[in-house]
């Protein structure tokens, strides 16, 4: 959740719909180039179960002018919404307004350079609103869903954007889904909130349901392979073939390992590869600890 800051002014424009943001690209260009040093920080909030949109923007306390909220107001008539000046509340209604109208936000997207990001990232929200007690992350394909296990696993945790306000060390249940892939619900345990960043990272905690997620990408890589002529004879034939991998950091091994994970195997670069399903011996040299 964000809070209150005595170096920053917020204003808050209320938006009847997400329908309503047609002009928001326009709207944050001529506030980025009117005000850049520094530049407001902007952000997209919105609840289940309404409509409504919030669009907070925060300046740095000193530039606060009648001019300033004159310029908010126009933007607010361009959006259609109405403009409240949160940095103006008596001490109690602001604190109710960051603890009650922006702590039931369930999406909150801080808007970067890429402002239509920012609008699709608000309407996923609206289109796969979380389930009761639940974090949703959205990956582009199970590939991709999978490194991120992997990078649980390997560098003991993964960023969720847009996620804040949780203790570290509290417990969250995260629903991981792809296209065409079966959602994966996984419980996750809050390592830190990033500073300097719009995120949290996690931890995903070892289960029964991620270990089936593992098995069955497992035997996706090995559907489908032959396993011989059919009379007897061997596909190929047999040679003892030794392939030799060597790794001189600790963080090379990490990052093959969470690149590799995903696709199902360890990619080995040589001048004479074996063909295709041939079987090998391996030999990895890891880096030696000082």
């Amino acid at each position: 959740m964000t809070d209150s800051s005595p170096s920053l002014f917020d204003f808050a424009i209320y938006v009847p719909s997400a329908t309503s943001l047609e002009r928001f690209p326009e709207v944050v260009a001529g506030l980025r180039q009117r005000h850049s040093k520094p530049a407001p920080i902007i952000e997209l909030r919105a609840r289940t179960g309404t409509s409504e949109v919030l669009v907070l923007i925060r300046f740095a306390f000193v530039h606060y002018s009648v001019a300033l909220r004159q310029e908010l107001e126009h933007c607010a008539e361009l959006l259609g919404g109405r403009l409240t000046e949160a940095g103006k509340f008596p001490a109690e209604a602001r604190e109710r307004f960051y603890r009650d109208s922006l702590g039931a936000c369930t999406a909150r997207v801080v808007v970067g350079e890429n402002v239509k990001e920012a609008l699709a990232a608000l309407a996923d929200h609206a289109a796969h609103p979380p389930d009761q007690g639940r974090l949703r992350a959205r990956f582009n394909s199970e590939d991709e869903l999978a490194a991120a296990c992997a990078r649980s696993a390997i560098e003991g945790s993964i960023v969720l954007p847009g996620v804040h306000g949780l203790t570290p060390g509290s417990t969250l249940t995260l629903l991981m889904s792809a296209p065409e892939a079966p959602p994966l619900v996984v419980e996750t345990r809050v390592v830190s909130e990033i500073a300097g960043e719009a995120g949290l990272r996690v931890r995903i905690e070892p289960s029964e349901t991620l270990d089936s997620f593992v098995a069955r990408r497992q035997a996706l890589q090995r559907r489908g392979r032959r396993r011989g002529l059919g009379d007897g004879r061997r596909t190929h034939p047999r040679f003892d073939q030794l392939l030799e991998v060597t790794y001189d950091t600790a963080e090379e091994v990490r990052r093959e390992w969470a690149t590799n994970i995903g696709k199902g195997g360890l990619f080995v670069r040589t001048p004479t590869p074996p063909q295709q399903r041939s079987k090998v011996r391996l030999r990895i040299t890891l880096p030696t600890r000082r």
